[in-house]
């Protein structure tokens, strides 16, 4: 398709997605990362053409399946939700995620992206000279500023 349009949005998420096991939607390096998945783009397209899509929502599962569903969260609920918590660190994967009992008891693990791991996406797109950035869903992020501020971070001169 490279020769016939002007760009391709690449999605770089659902990695981890709720109908599978708990982990990253978007991890930089990896399994299923973004580096080794941009490659094989860039081996047939122009960097110039591709447009790295990013969420700005996580997963939110049972840590025991058998404990309930999984749910999808948007980053304003995430950031509300884990204003109070620990939020830890996947140094392989590059990406965020935390731990909580919900109201039942329940075990849970939330994996999303936040303004640190997608910093990192954003020097990498830069750094491939990629034509720009695709978020789903712009809104997502409610009145939170930090995801808007990394943007106007990494894309503004």
């Amino acid at each position: 398709l490279a020769p016939y349009v002007n760009s391709i949005i690449v999605m770089g998420y659902d990695v981890h997605a709720p109908n599978g096991p708990a982990g990253p939607i978007a991890p930089m390096e990896g399994e299923g990362g973004v580096i080794g998945y941009m490659q094989s783009y860039l081996e047939r397209a122009d960097s110039s053409k591709l447009i790295l899509a990013v969420p700005y929502y996580g997963y939110d599962w049972p840590v025991d399946k058998s404990q309930g569903q999984p749910h999808t969260l948007a980053f304003a609920e995430i950031a509300d939700t884990s204003r109070n918590l620990s939020i830890l660190w996947d140094e392989i994967y590059k990406a965020p995620y935390y731990r909580y009992k919900d109201s039942t008891g329940v075990l849970r693990e939330v994996h999303f992206e936040n303004a640190r791991s997608l910093g990192i996406k954003y020097d990498y797109l830069n750094k491939k000279n990629l034509a720009g950035v695709a978020i789903w869903a712009m809104g997502y992020d409610g009145l939170n500023k930090e995801l808007e501020a990394v943007l106007l971070d990494k894309f503004t001169k």
